[in-house]
């Protein structure tokens, strides 16, 4: 029996080599598919504009090539490219355009050819059939990608509220954390949590709560700045993330919000007030899961503490002030110098001192006439 072989007489390694080849297999396949993103990705980059007469210039190819290629050779599926890629990436209108131009261009090349036909309207025929198929293509791919335009909005957005939901408000946070990493701005997040909203779940039911919770939401981005990002993470929490915000914010600025939002809240009757902890880190944190969890520890300390209430932290070295900051400058003194330097320095002192005399004095009026007399 050949060492190189099972007993059954097959390969020994070949599960082994079964194995690398599934494994070469799939890093090709991993491959392709990030080649694939970034192709993807470069064209999304691009203007709506740029893509429009990208796909009009390669309509124009297609139809030279169907024209070359002659009778024998069909490319009509060739015009699917700049219809498909218009349809996605700029919009349903500029992909019917498209539709059009390239069943033109295929109806044009296919008369260059001289066929013939039994009845004169088939030429018509013939062009409605390629531009319907083109133009379902075009209604097909638009539709699609606006439903998942629509899907991906829902999910970074929560349903109730309207604001942005914990799983995207968790990759803003990452971003801003990498930001604040690269250019050394500081930053300040915020939690909320109401308090005894349970109660008035139980009171008045869910529905009147879903609007006590619809209410806050509006009046946290009413209050805050364009730049804030205002989310939901579950139940009665919420979250502001403030760029570029640093120690300035409190403890002013954050009881100031926090008794704006509360009056809101008792203006519309809603028995319910907040807890809010503000962690501001002027150097960035090691991660979002850390900025995120600090805010929540200092939000339970301030419910713990009594609720209706702030509770800040400043983490990070406190950023030096350049109105604070004392000028030095180093004083001179004639003893500073060395011996022999020190007479000579104090005979120019002298003859300096005595010339400011003289030419003061030479500035009185009655002292100029005396001396001219």
């Amino acid at each position: 029996m050949n060492a190189g072989n099972s007993p059954g007489g097959g390969p020994r390694y070949g599960v082994i080599g079964t194995g690398f080849a599934l494994f070469n297999d799939r890093k090709t396949v991993q491959a392709t598919e990030r080649t694939q993103m970034t192709f993807i990705d470069y064209i999304s980059r691009q203007s709506r504009s740029r893509l429009l007469w990208a796909a009009f210039a390669a309509m124009l190819l297609i139809g030279c090539i169907n024209y070359l290629a002659g009778a024998e050779i069909s490319v009509s599926i060739l015009y699917l490219l700049p219809v498909s890629l218009v349809s996605w990436f700029v919009g349903r209108k500029e992909g019917s355009l498209l539709a059009l131009g390239s069943s033109l261009s295929w109806y044009v090349a296919e008369m260059s050819f001289g066929r013939s036909y039994s009845h004169p309207l088939l030429h018509c025929w013939n062009l409605a059939v390629m531009f319907s198929f083109f133009i379902i293509i075009n209604f097909t791919l638009a539709a699609f990608r606006k439903a998942l335009d629509r899907e991906k909005e829902f999910a970074r957005v929560d349903a109730l509220t309207g604001v942005t939901n914990g799983r995207q408000f968790q990759e803003m946070v990452e971003r801003e954390v990498e930001r604040s990493r690269r250019y050394g701005h500081p930053l300040t997040l915020l939690y909320l949590d109401c308090d005894n909203f349970k109660n008035v779940n139980d009171k008045f039911g869910h529905q009147i709560g879903n609007r006590c919770l619809k209410f806050l939401a509006a009046i946290l981005q009413e209050n805050v700045r364009n730049i804030d990002m205002v989310a939901r993470l579950g139940g009665d929490e919420f979250v502001i993330l403030m760029p570029e915000t640093g120690e300035q914010f409190v403890p002013q600025g954050a009881q100031r919000l926090h008794a704006r939002l509360v009056s809101a809240l008792r203006d519309m009757g809603w028995p319910v007030t907040l807890s809010m902890g503000a962690a501001v880190y002027l150097d960035p944190p090691a991660s979002a899961e850390e900025l995120i969890k600090s805010a929540d520890h200092l939000m339970l300390q301030s419910k713990n503490g009594g609720k209706n209430r702030v509770q800040y932290q400043v983490f990070g070295a406190p950023r030096p002030s350049e109105e604070a900051a004392p000028e030095t400058r180093k004083s001179f003194s004639p003893a500073t110098l060395p011996r022999p330097f020190q007479a000579r320095f104090a005979l120019h002192a002298l003859q300096a001192a005595d010339s400011f005399l003289n030419r003061a004095h030479s500035r009185i009026p009655g002292r100029r006439a005396a001396q001219e007399n």
